[in-house]
């Protein structure tokens, strides 16, 4: 049984996913020593996928383009190479799936599951890719740090259940983070936003993310807003926009005011830089990015995030947070802004998150189903103004 589960959150769409499989008898060390896999006539793929538009074909996913995407991030992640050879028997494979080879259902954890049934040649290839000259698999880190046991248990001491600090970790990483970028970004732009309200843009809003996790409807989340807003900044006002291609329906185009008066939040659906908003009105705003998958080689992450990212570079300043799976995203994220912004990014803080979720293995290899951790990796950054060059008032004909 070969099984893949698609869990990158993007700002725009699910896509990449990781590996897991299951074979009858005792297995020893699965991640580190070679186990003879795909010897039945058949076997299973499973990808997490956005519903809107994965569901409609009856591969379940929307083309032969993004099944490519989703095993090239898959290689990547693992820091191997997605040959040539590889990509073509991946076309052939799309090529043969019929009606009936594919299903899709709900994983239990808020995320569906498209089923495809594979030829166990592609699956062995597949294992043949990622091995060593050993026979060993590749593997990934995510250490627990000790700022990441302190700040949860702390959290968890003043609610009723202290010892549940992991399972709060993984409820609640995702408004933990957007809470300490939320006070980094009232204290570093008290210049900018002196006595005004602080404007904050959440990129890749999504109905599965910030408006669950307990969060029923756009009202309930812009009241839990207000509350992450006072703990980050007492006092304070702020203008949220919430904007990205899964904001549930009975959300878009909605303004809602918290019942303290003072958090607005605006939904939208789209991308930041097709939204009819003046670069001015974004200047000096925090544009929050939670699983950006920045950088990474998928068609509409390549296509959507260079003009969002132009937009915010002509818009400077404006702050940064960005969050990732793993530390490969996370450096992947750092690399394409640093190419982006070049001397106009400001690192504040770059590495593992604090708030990080602390559910998952602190070793995971291609075939333990998952890629990461909630919010495991962490960027705040800054964009400034670019300098004018040493110089550039002086006039050759003066």
């Amino acid at each position: 049984r070969f099984k893949t589960q698609q869990g990158l959150r993007t700002h725009h769409i699910l896509s990449p996913f990781s590996l897991t499989y299951s074979v009858s008898g005792s297995i020893q060390n699965p991640i580190h020593k070679h186990v003879p896999l795909f010897n039945s006539l058949s076997s299973l793929l499973f990808i997490r996928a956005k519903p809107q538009n994965n569901m409609a074909t009856p591969n379940g996913l929307s083309s032969c383009d993004e099944f490519l995407s989703s095993l090239s991030y898959f290689f990547y992640l693992f820091r191997v190479p997605f040959s040539n050879t590889l990509r073509e028997a991946a076309r052939i494979q799309w090529a043969q799936l019929q009606e009936g080879d594919s299903r899709i259902t709900e994983d239990g954890g808020n995320n569906p599951l498209v089923e495809l049934r594979l030829d166990p040649d592609f699956g062995r290839a597949i294992c043949a890719a990622l091995m060593d000259s050993q026979g060993n698999m590749p593997s990934l880190q995510l250490p627990r740090t000790p700022e990441q046991v302190s700040f949860w248990q702390a959290k968890a001491a003043s609610t009723p259940f202290p010892q549940a600090w992991e399972e709060l970790s993984e409820s609640t990483s995702h408004f933990e983070t957007i809470r300490n970028a939320l006070a980094w970004y009232a204290r570093d732009s008290s210049s900018v936003n002196a006595g005004g309200p602080l404007n904050i843009c959440i990129l890749g809003a999504s109905a599965r993310y910030e408006y669950s996790v307990g969060i029923r409807g756009a009202q309930q989340l812009t009241e839990k807003l207000a509350e992450i807003l006072e703990a980050a900044a007492p006092g304070r006002a702020a203008e949220f926009v919430l904007c990205g291609r899964d904001v549930p329906a009975d959300a878009v185009n909605q303004e809602l005011r918290s019942r303290n008066g003072n958090v607005l939040t605006r939904h939208c659906v789209g991308y930041l830089h097709d939204l009819p908003i003046d670069e001015k009105r974004l200047s000096g705003a925090l544009f929050i990015a939670l699983h950006s998958g920045i950088g990474l080689e998928h068609l509409e992450l390549t296509s959507s995030w260079p003009p969002t990212l132009i937009k915010l570079k002509h818009a400077a300043p404006v702050w940064l947070c960005v969050s990732s799976f793993n530390m490969v995203e996370h450096d992947t994220a750092l690399q394409n802004l640093r190419k982006a912004f070049l001397t106009q990014l400001h690192i504040e803080a770059s590495g593992p998150n604090p708030a990080a979720s602390l559910v998952g293995g602190e070793v995971i290899g291609p075939f333990d189903g998952t890629q990461g951790k909630r919010n495991y990796g962490l960027l705040l950054a800054k964009v400034t103004p670019p300098q004018a060059p040493v110089g550039a008032e002086w006039d050759l004909f003066s």
